[in-house]
């Protein structure tokens, strides 16, 4: 019989310590850039048949879920999963590499630039960087810069979001709970920077103030938005961002973007 009591809960769990659930262990894996190519999703799909339930989920921040994993096949899982190349150096750095991108960035026409590499050097921050694995696991990063179907609806404790200066490739930078109109901005090259300093001085704060890093909406409504992007570095800006015209229609369907074509599909949740 097991003890239910002694199950964890309200931990976000990933490959590398994963969680168990009613129905075995619970696998959460994150693609880099949220994106899977055509042979890690066809593997992924026979992991979860040979070592779980058969279940895929989707999470809100793209990531993925296999269920019912028994101890004894997680090592060879997790062996799988690295020869994916969807595995983490560590449980500490997988537990931080929360960052959400536009699954139309790089496919976007109308997009001021092209944020790929603005992504990969922020995943790349948070993996190769110790100091930054003190973050909470549940905090969360968004780039977007895309005209269509912007990540406005996904909660985040960190934005940074395509200005409109085409040609110039910068970001402005949003912070959760934030006074309206106190915002940084900085080019996509120094968003890993930019990241790297927000944390430390998130960290800083939470330090001072003899609190439990939690989340940045909590720490903004305590000290305000303006003292973390200051210590921080970033030049704190006032008024409205000259955003890019959006649309918000839900991407379902097939659809087209130049040469390329695109699918959206919605699972229930």
């Amino acid at each position: 019989m097991r003890n239910d009591s002694a199950l964890s809960v309200g931990w976000c769990p990933g490959a590398l310590r994963p969680m168990m659930s009613g129905d075995g262990l619970l696998v959460r894996i994150k693609p880099r850039g949220g994106e899977l190519t055509l042979h890690q999703a066809a593997i992924l799909a026979a992991l979860a048949e040979r070592f779980g339930n058969g279940d895929v989920e989707l999470t809100g921040r793209g990531n993925l879920h296999l269920r019912g994993i028994a101890d004894t096949g997680l090592h060879a899982l997790t062996d799988e999963l690295s020869r994916l190349a969807l595995l983490d150096p560590t449980p500490e750095a997988e537990a931080v590499r929360n960052v959400v991108s536009n699954p139309f960035a790089g496919y976007d026409p109308d997009a001021v630039f092209d944020g790929r590499a603005a992504v990969a050097d922020l995943t790349d921050r948070l993996v190769d960087d110790p100091a930054l694995w003190r973050l909470p696991a549940k905090f969360a990063w968004v780039v977007d810069e895309t005209t269509n179907h912007r990540l406005a609806d996904v909660a985040a404790d960190v934005r940074f979001e395509a200005v409109a200066q085409p040609g110039h490739g910068r970001f402005a930078i949003r912070l959760a709970g934030a006074e309206p109109g106190i915002w940084a901005e900085c080019a996509t090259g120094e968003i890993a920077e930019a990241a790297s300093a927000l944390a430390s001085s998130f960290l800083g704060f939470c330090g001072e103030q003899g609190i439990v890093p939690h989340r940045m909406r909590d720490l903004a409504g305590r000290c305000g938005a303006e003292p973390i992007l200051s210590r921080a570095g970033l030049a704190v800006r006032r008024g409205a961002v000259v955003s890019l015209d959006a649309t918000h229609r839900l991407p379902i369907g097939l659809g087209r973007y130049g040469a390329s074509f695109w699918m959206g599909l919605a699972p229930p949740f």
